[in-house]
C-alpha cells in the first residue's frame, strides 16, 4: 500500500516479479494502473507484475503488455526466479 514514488518503484523494480497493489486511480495509498504501466515501460530487465487489490472482481483490469496481468484472491502464480 503506496501511492506512486517512482525511488520506491526503482526499488522494487530490481525484483523479477513484483505483486503491486493498485487502482484505477492514483490516490495517497495507491498507484494508479497507468503510473504502473509507464514505469513498466522504462528501461530495464524483463519482470513479471502482478496486480491485486484492484478492487471488485468485476473491475478486474486488463493491461496491453503480457507481463503485467491482475490476479484474483486465492489465485496461484508462476515466480521468475533469477538464473
Amino acid at each position: 500500500d503506496s501511492g506512486f514514488n517512482a525511488s520506491f518503484y526503482k526499488f522494487l523494480w530490481t525484483a523479477l516479479t513484483i505483486l503491486v497493489d493498485d487502482r484505477a486511480t492514483c490516490t495517497y495509498a495507491h498507484a494508479s494502473f497507468d503510473e504502473i504501466l509507464n514505469f513498466y515501460n522504462a528501461p530495464g530487465e524483463q519482470r513479471q507484475v502482478f496486480v491485486y487489490h484492484y478492487g471488485l472482481e468485476n473491475e478486474k483490469p486488463t493491461f496491453p503488455i503480457d507481463s503485467i496481468s491482475a490476479i484474483s484472491p486465492g489465485q496461484g502464480i508462476q515466480l521468475i526466479l533469477p538464473q
